[in-house]
């Protein structure tokens, strides 16, 4: 056999062996099928910059349609943004894209369908499906594959992470009150509220969430000292507004969402590791997922994280942040300890649990995530339809990315996501 008969064998062998389907090797056709979205043109670019005000209700609340979408996927370009950096190298995700997911029919008030169909007719920025470790659906109807998108809410996880990671390190306690860690809450009726109702939206205190202008909520004057999205405030530490703040009911007696909580979390961190919130998350729990792109945290004016809802990347690595929680992406390396999963699941306070906000399904709430269920599995939602879906038993992530339509409607995808998970595709 001659030497080019050879060669030529060589690279038969070797283009057999490497030509996998993965995230490193994809080959152009491969976002072909995402060509149908082009973005947006340079005269809605300057039209949505002008018409842009820094108010929660203008394009936050409201039903923005492309208008919002545009600021979701470039929050960059309207406020003050700190880079996390990812690792050298990207942690690669196989694709084994699973044609019966996309027919799978779907109930939701457009009526019934197939997934496909609810995608494209819903408001539905991106969805990715992970099950063992691949990729087994991948659509962006609304957005660029990388694209960088707010997660809102879902950006809460990071925090409760932060926490969970302290833990394990027996750096906070949290049966223990947050003013053994914050010392500006002594004497205040913040004192004795524990970490752990803090995590667990139950901190009994006068800042449940509300965008309501008609009569500022202590949740909206929090905000407008905290620097977002009143970008003037330059108060001089925004916990001095929560030192006068009241208690309503005991703590850990009932479920009441605020991001307020969230934001007292991240100062924990802070001030535990005596570095900024963005850095530790960077380092601890962003570069260990193995994002191919960097992502990017809201800092206010005051030099605050928006920890509570400011955290912005591409679809995948939300995903590749879900993978830490389940089999598949704790093979190697378990940044989610056993410990932190078993007290997710197993909602630390049972007087928390509430009728899922989707189906007659009982659910607690824990470290931060908003929907957890009895057979484990648990789900964290954010404004306009953002959201990130585990289940541990099945090696299955869920992420999703939305913008509420013109009328103000959000992707039912929470609903959408329960359908699937209880159905069959995904037991073989």
């Amino acid at each position: 056999m001659n030497k080019f008969k050879i060669l030529t064998l060589i690279l038969l062998v070797l283009g057999c062996s490497t030509r996998t389907e993965s995230e490193k090797e994809i080959t152009p056709d491969y976002f072909d099928k995402f060509k149908d979205y082009e973005g947006f043109s340079l005269e809605q670019k300057r039209e949505f910059h002008q018409k842009f005000e820094y108010d929660f209700n203008q394009w936050l609340t409201g039903g923005g349609g492309d208008f919002s979408r545009y600021i979701f996927l470039n929050m960059s370009e309207f406020f003050f943004n700190t880079t996390l950096n990812p690792d050298a190298i990207f942690k690669e995700l196989p694709i084994k894209i699973n044609e019966n997911i996309k027919s799978f029919q779907v109930d939701s008030e457009l009526g019934s369908m197939t997934l496909k169909q609810y995608i494209s007719k819903s408001p539905v920025d991106g969805l990715i499906i992970l099950h063992r470790g691949a990729i087994v659906l991948e659509e962006y109807p609304r957005m660029l594959w990388n694209d960088k998108h707010i997660w809102f809410s879902v950006s809460k996880t990071l925090v409760g992470t932060a926490i969970a990671i302290l833990e394990d390190q027996d750096k906070v306690n949290t049966s223990e009150p947050i003013s053994n860690y914050l010392r500006e809450f002594e004497n205040t009726e913040w004192e004795k509220v524990s970490v752990r109702d803090i995590l667990d939206m139950a901190s009994g205190m006068d800042v449940v969430e509300t965008f309501s202008e008609d009569e500022k909520s202590n949740f909206l004057l929090f905000y407008d000292n905290f620097g977002f999205a009143n970008l003037k405030a330059k108060s001089k530490t925004p916990i001095e507004f929560l030192k006068s703040i009241k208690s309503i009911k005991p703590s850990g007696r009932e479920f009441q969402y605020s991001s307020v909580n969230t934001e007292i979390l991240a100062w924990l961190v802070e001030e535990v590791t005596e570095e900024s919130f963005s850095k530790f998350i960077e380092k601890e729990i962003w570069q260990k997922a193995g994002p191919r792109f960097e992502g990017s945290l809201i800092t206010t004016s005051n030099g605050d994280c928006f920890s509570a809802g400011g955290m912005n990347s591409t679809l995948r690595d939300l995903a590749r942040f879900g993978l830490l929680f389940v089999p598949s992406g704790r093979e190697n390396e378990k940044l989610i300890s056993d410990t932190y999963l078993e007290n997710i699941q197993a909602g630390y306070n049972k007087s928390l649990a509430t009728k899922s906000l989707f189906s007659e399904e009982i659910k607690n709430n824990s470290y931060q995530w908003d929907e957890i269920y009895s057979n484990g599995d648990f789900m964290k939602l954010g404004n306009n339809g953002q959201g990130l879906y585990i289940s541990t038993s099945l090696d299955l992530v869920i992420a999703f990315f939305g913008t509420a339509d013109e009328q103000g409607s959000w992707n039912e995808l929470p609903l959408i996501s329960r359908q699937l998970v209880n159905s069959e595709l995904f037991r073989e």
